[in-house]
């Protein structure tokens, strides 16, 4: 998996790849961490504030909900990006 870090100039290289609308959830709290593990594919541990971490949000079965990006600003609070299109199913 790679790292989205913070200086990624995606102006700069606009053929590089095409973003969707991103929804940016804020998920805080002293269990954010704990909670956001449980939820995703991918250990979060590595997201920092400047690289964050690829996971997939799943249901109970299995079934893919939404990709996100999940960046840590401090031990309690994280931003998830996902596609726009996955609020209602998130």
């Amino acid at each position: 998996m790679g790292a989205l870090t913070a200086d990624f100039d995606f102006a700069a290289r606009p053929a590089a790849c095409a973003l969707p609308s991103l929804l940016v959830l804020r998920v805080t709290g002293e269990d954010a961490a704990t909670w956001l593990q449980g939820q995703v594919t991918q250990d979060i541990r590595p997201a920092t504030g400047e690289h964050a971490v690829y996971a997939l949000f799943t249901n109970v079965r299995g079934k893919i909900m939404a990709d996100a990006w999940i960046r840590a600003i401090s031990p309690e609070t994280f931003l998830v990006a996902v596609p726009e299109s996955a609020r209602a199913e998130l």
